[in-house]
């Protein structure tokens, strides 16, 4: 599970110093007030949580950091036709 936490100050001494969940923490990125931590996968729900509750205003959405670049069906692309009558070969030369 991965978390992201976002702060206007960069100091997450708290979250890291934080003794109920130092133990599941497997790495940790940070980056000018960013900080992303992973945990283990044997991490409690008590836990997750805790971390919610305590934490949880510093929380932000992965798609905040990476801008989601999924296609709008009609808007970025047009699907094929399922009816092939409707295809014509036109010869360019």
């Amino acid at each position: 599970m991965i978390i992201y936490f976002k702060r206007s100050n960069n100091n997450f001494g708290d979250i890291l110093n934080d003794t109920n969940i130092n133990s599941y923490i497997d790495f940790k990125i940070s980056w000018l007030n960013h900080l992303l931590l992973s945990f283990a996968d044997t991490m409690p729900a008590e836990i997750i949580s805790y971390i919610n509750i305590k934490y949880g205003d510093d929380i932000i959405d992965k798609t905040h950091i990476v801008k989601d670049r999924t296609p709008t069906i009609f808007k970025d692309y047009h699907p094929l036709s399922a009816d092939k009558s409707k295809l014509r070969v036109v010869r360019t030369k």
